[in-house]
Formats: structure tokens, sequence, C-alpha cells
């Protein structure tokens, strides 16, 4: 939590530089920081400015993408859009949500 402000200058930097894909997962993380990695790129995401609507140039917005972690041994298509719901809360919107270490 103390480096977030340093965190979002860097990743302002690379959007500003032409990045247009993050990509984290949902236990990025973990223990008491749970989910922080989405948290705080759905925060700096959150904070870019809009673009302007087209055909006026403009930066879009980058993909962001997740990976769910579910334990193969309780994956269900319930618990899969649960964890959707859950990175979906945290970063606002998922452009591309991959299964990590799929059965």
């Amino acid at each position: 939590p103390g480096m977030d402000d340093e965190l979002q200058r860097a990743f302002n930097l690379c959007v500003e530089r032409g990045a247009n894909f993050f990509d984290t997962g949902d236990t990025y993380g973990t223990g008491d920081l749970e989910g922080r990695s989405e948290a705080l790129l759905g925060k700096f995401d959150a904070a870019l400015p809009e673009p302007l609507p087209w055909p006026l140039p403009s930066p879009r917005r980058p993909l962001l993408a997740t990976k769910w972690a579910p334990k193969v041994w309780m994956l269900s298509r319930e618990s899969l859009v649960e964890s959707c719901r859950r990175s979906i809360g945290r970063m606002g919107r998922v452009d591309i949500g991959q299964l990590h270490w799929p059965p």
C-alpha cells in the first residue's frame, strides 16, 4: 500500500508510451492483500481520462486481463461466475478472462 502512488505513476507512464494490455490474476496479492493487484489495476485504469468520441483521435483504454485460479475440485459454473463478478468488482471491467491452471 505504501507504493501505490509510485505504481500509479509507472502505470500512467506505460500507457503514455503505448502499453495497451495489462494482465493480472485474482490471487495476485494473496493473504491480507487478497485481490490487491486487480484492485490497483482497476483504480489506475479508472483514473485515466475518458477517450474522446470517434472519430476524434484519442488513445483507447488499455485491455485489462485477469486469470482465475479456482480449486480444481471445487470448479463449477457457479464458482467461475462468482470469481468473474468479484474480479469485475475490483477492476471495473474484465476484457479478457483466463483460467489459471485449467483442469
